[in-house]
């Protein structure tokens, strides 16, 4: 019974995490753009930049609401939230800029591609729909 119970535990608490995205940039039009090809898995994701333009996204120990709240702690800004991919850019900059008037520039990218597809991080499925909620930007569109 004991182990069952641990057993049923376990399988909650593996299904609790969340992916993220996992990218950072020296400032906010230099730097790695985030993509699905570099998820990670925690209870929770983050985004966080500085004033110096120097931001970075990824997973953490800790479980946040599920849409994104911010905060600002001197020079740093760090948004939270605990739900799949909801540290994309787009998402945290916009938060940040309505919440507590932080504004990130991205550099000015002519093409906007649907970020899609079947993913596997560390023995987890997610499969990304085609759609609005799924874009990136950039030079051009690689297609797989």
């Amino acid at each position: 019974m004991i182990v069952a119970f641990l057993l049923i535990t376990k399988i909650v608490d593996v299904s609790s995490e969340v992916a993220c995205y996992h990218c950072y940039g020296n400032s906010t039009e230099k730097g790695q753009h985030c993509s699905i090809d570099k998820l990670c898995l925690g209870e929770g994701c983050f985004f966080t930049s500085q004033s110096t333009g120097e931001w970075s996204a990824g997973c953490s120990s800790v479980a946040a609401p599920p849409s994104v709240v911010c905060s600002k702690d001197g020079d740093a800004s760090t948004c939270r939230c605990t739900a799949d991919l909801c540290n994309q850019f787009d998402s945290a900059s916009s938060s940040l800029s309505s919440v507590i008037n932080v504004t990130l520039h991205q550099p000015a990218l002519p093409v906007n591609c649907f970020e899609c597809g079947n993913v596997s991080i560390a023995g987890r499925f997610l499969s990304i729909p085609c759609d609005k909620d799924h874009i990136c930007k950039g030079e051009y569109c690689v297609i797989s």
